[in-house]
């Protein structure tokens, strides 16, 4: 009984480090929501483990229509190397990728390109456009990869010892 215990406890410990490879994003620059200037040469996109050469990344224009890019990937980042200055105005940057793990994943970032000189009347409409691309900031934020599997180890393990020292008492 106390191999089996054993046995399942080592299992458990080393399933988690499965569950814990899964790849999320974990900086951007552009970050979500910022406004740049035209000088913006690239986009960079660093994940919390390493990116498959295969993974993709997209700059869509204001008129969705897709801006050329040359991707490069190094471990755990990817980079868009933009063929032109950008004009005034919201992209988007699509990415796929397929992390460590081998499990896909995509997401998406938006920025703004133009001058922060000239200064902004407050209304209703730019308020809530704003509120929004908060709101679409915070959706893409999510808790560090090692939280869930962290949180579920430290519940098994609790579970284990509990029946252990259960079935140890009853004897």
């Amino acid at each position: 009984m106390k191999k089996a215990i054993i046995l399942t406890i080592i299992l458990t410990i080393f399933s988690f480090n499965q569950v814990s490879a899964h790849t999320s994003l974990e900086s951007s620059d552009p970050v979500q929501g910022d406004t740049v200037g035209n000088e913006l040469e690239e986009v960079m996109l660093n994940f919390e483990t390493k990116v498959e050469e295969n993974s993709t990344l997209i700059v869509l224009d204001p008129k969705e229509q897709e801006v050329p890019v040359e991707v490069e990937i190094s471990g755990q980042q990817m980079k868009g190397i933009l063929s032109r200055p950008l004009e005034d105005g919201d992209y988007q940057v699509l990415w796929k990728i397929i992390g460590a793990d081998g499990h896909p994943i995509e997401g998406e970032i938006t920025f703004t390109v133009g001058s922060n000189d000239s200064e902004t009347v407050v209304t209703e409409d730019n308020l809530s456009e704003e509120v929004d691309h908060t709101i679409e900031g915070i959706e893409h934020n999510t808790l560090p990869s090692y939280i869930v599997p962290s949180i579920v180890g430290i519940f098994a393990i609790t579970i284990f010892v509990s029946l252990w020292w259960f079935l140890r008492r009853k004897k």
